[in-house]
């Protein structure tokens, strides 16, 4: 697909939409395969099977052995459904942001395979059933937190921070920690130090694994008008920033072991990979390309995956 210059009269048609939504007028009728396709890539499948370990992590320690089968069930179903909710929401909002970056114009909505409308009802129908069988299977809290995951990723993340500072990282880990602590709260009924620690992994992982993501298309959230780091401040702050986040991840990882929410073999896997995403993140500090930090993206997905499963693996799984 060819993709308009920034600034080209085809850049966007009218109403600010992207030109690719209009051109999927002349387009031949899609399969019923196609289109559930498109819809379920609206939900970042790969994002919410990550959100869905932190969350099951989570939940399997609160309940310190294993969790009550019906109660599990609901929180995994309400979860899965409630980040999906937010995902696809994120999606809708940032339709003619997406249109215009080099790695998400393909996306179903800026490319014109599905109309905006119909992915705005499907994500609010997500979270209409995800958050109610949360509050009604497990506990209000929980339901609670996952109702303010959404508006807080789509609401506020999405349509206000990122267009308008460069603190929008930091504070949208707050919508990535949301998972383990409805996983934590669905068992315990109750926010403790415990479920800070648990999602407070992800909340130091995120800036790392973002900032990591954003040196290598700078020029793409640039174009977009997106306030990444790199993009306000440079690619030296944004790597010193890396560095320091990575070490208060490392920190609040290893804390886990000391509070019981972990065994040795969790505190070895954490440490080891703790000191390689360290030593990635200095190689990101010293070079002057991109290569250290897409293998730090990289990582950082394998990090936060093994290290949330062996969680519950440590833990007499």
């Amino acid at each position: 697909m060819i993709r308009p210059e920034v600034g080209s009269p085809a850049a966007g048609s009218e109403l600010g939409r992207p030109a690719a939504a209009g051109a999927a007028l002349d387009r031949p009728a899609r399969s019923w395969r196609d289109v559930a396709a498109d819809y379920l890539n609206l939900t970042k499948p790969r994002i919410t099977l990550l959100n869905l370990i932190t969350a099951f992590a989570a939940l399997w320690l609160a309940a310190r052995g294993r969790p009550e089968p019906a109660t599990a069930a609901a929180a995994m179903v309400g979860t899965a459904l409630s980040v999906a909710s937010g995902a696809v929401l994120n999606c809708w909002v940032e339709r003619e942001r997406d249109g215009l970056m080099s790695r998400t114009s393909h996306r179903p909505l800026p490319a014109g395979r599905l109309p905006a409308q119909g992915a705005l009802w499907f994500g609010v129908a997500l979270g209409l059933v995800g958050v109610p069988v949360l509050w009604r299977w497990t506990t209000p809290l929980a339901a609670a937190i996952a109702a303010f995951g959404i508006v807080f990723y789509a609401g506020v993340y999405t349509a206000l921070l990122k267009t308008r500072t460069h603190r929008n990282t930091e504070l949208g880990a707050i919508a990535g920690a949301v998972p383990p602590l409805i996983g934590w709260t669905a068992v315990t009924g109750r926010l403790d130090l415990g479920a800070l620690l648990v999602a407070g992994v992800v909340f130091a992982w995120q800036p790392v694994h973002f900032w990591a993501l954003a040196l290598k298309y700078t020029d793409d959230y640039r174009r977009a008008g997106i306030k990444m780091l790199p993009v306000t401040h440079g690619d030296r702050v944004t790597r010193r920033q890396i560095l320091i986040w990575t070490v208060l991840m490392i920190a609040v990882s290893v804390a886990l072991y000391p509070m019981g929410l972990g065994g040795v073999v969790y505190l070895a896997v954490a440490a080891a990979g703790g000191a390689v995403m360290l030593a990635t993140a200095v190689q990101t500090l010293r070079e002057e390309g991109t290569s250290a930090a897409w293998r730090l993206f990289h990582w950082s997905n394998l990090y936060l995956g093994v290290l949330y499963l062996l969680m519950i693996i440590d833990d007499g799984f």
